[in-house]
């Protein structure tokens, strides 16, 4: 989740970190695994979500994981407890406080084989750290790993029923995967339509070297890094995807979260349509970089992307006409055959009804979900 507005008290610290493990024979050639916490802004929950992280590499041989946190400004809450913690986690400061960036110096200063993201808002459920360890082992050709999430609120309690979940996150089911060898990832990609394998880096695992060929487009990237990692390390990249339905993240929904719009107001369409319109134009790179790479299999599907965001930054409208609404259906149906447009089909189609609700409606709604 990238950075949000600071109108909600802080949630509870949870228990100290806990110190670094002696024991143990060191990893034989570095870190298998790199885990890439970046905080934007102090928001409260960095520290929980650095515990939930080495709670369970504190069980691991030592040197098989490394944690790199990247500060884009000050925390002093929280910075001495980073910079004694040991070897095993590492402190960085962003030059630039720009999602993108961040996100690049931290791959530039890792060291493991694959790196897994972390924001700074969400956690790691027990046995994420060894369960990745053990996909890119057993497989070689393994370069992008997505897996569903737990949703938790601003305390960390789990959340039972959620339209959020209803709209986005029941795509898969526990047990269920998803895997697209190397050789059918052009012919296969309709297999993605439903599973949501672009939404929430912190949901995400890359190999290395899938990700370092685009550390430089990174840089320039300021919102939606869920979208590029899996445009380039997963689409552009050379080896397979797999995607789960099994929960290894806890998603936290909160008045800070960039998914979670602050009721400002009594209508939240104006920071909704914003945020879509923000994604679009974070994305509209990705078409061309899909380009350069020779597949304009995935720079179509990344058009499809932006063109999703802009039809539902029209639906989110706080003034929406069925003028606006006809124009973004028709751009948008275009990309019809792409996994985008097939995972939000209901979306698509449904927003008929939605257009011809009344505006108390719409505002009712929105209200409740959070986020489209």
């Amino acid at each position: 989740m990238g950075p949000g507005t600071n109108l909600s008290p802080a949630a509870p610290d949870p228990a100290p970190l806990a110190t670094d493990r002696d024991d143990g024979p060191p990893h034989p050639s570095g870190p298998a695994l790199s885990v890439l916490i970046a905080q934007f802004q102090p928001r409260g929950y960095l520290r929980d979500a650095v515990a939930s992280v080495r709670t369970e590499a504190d069980r691991l041989p030592a040197g098989t994981i490394e944690i790199l946190v990247v500060l884009a400004a000050d925390d002093p809450s929280i910075e001495p407890e980073l910079r004694s913690a040991g070897p095993r986690v590492r402190l960085l400061r962003a030059d630039e406080p720009r999602i993108g960036r961040m996100l690049a110096s931290g791959i530039r200063a890792s060291a493991g084989e694959a790196i897994a993201f972390l924001d700074d808002d969400d956690r790691f459920r027990p046995g994420k750290l060894a369960r990745t360890l053990e996909l890119f082992a057993q497989d070689p050709e393994l370069d992008f790993w997505h897996h569903e999430i737990e949703l938790i609120d601003a305390r960390g309690a789990r959340i039972e029923r959620s339209l959020f979940r209803a709209q986005v996150r029941s795509r898969m089911r526990p047990g269920v995967s998803v895997r697209l060898a190397p050789g059918s990832k052009r012919t296969g990609l309709g297999r993605l339509a439903g599973v949501g394998p672009d939404f929430n880096s912190s949901s995400m695992v890359v190999r290395r070297r899938a990700i370092l060929p685009f550390v430089g487009d990174l840089d320039a990237i300021v919102a939606g890094p869920d979208a590029f990692l899996f445009v380039t390390a997963g689409l552009l990249g050379s080896g397979a995807i797999r995607c789960d339905g099994d929960r290894w993240t806890e998603y936290r929904l909160h008045a800070k979260s960039a998914s979670q719009p602050v009721v400002e107001s009594p209508d939240p369409r104006p920071k909704l349509e914003a945020s879509s319109l923000r994604q679009a134009a974070a994305q509209s790179g990705l078409a061309g970089i899909a380009a350069a790479h020779g597949n304009p299999g995935v720079a179509r599907e990344a058009d499809a992307m932006v063109a999703s965001h802009r039809f539902f930054a029209v639906l989110r409208s706080p003034r929406p006409t069925r003028r606006a609404w006809a124009v973004g259906w028709l751009t948008a149906a275009r990309y019809w055959p792409t996994f985008v447009f097939r995972t939000n089909a209901v979306a698509f189609f449904g927003s008929a009804l939605w257009i011809l609700s009344p505006r108390w409606a719409q505002a009712a709604y929105l209200k409740a979900a959070g986020a489209i």
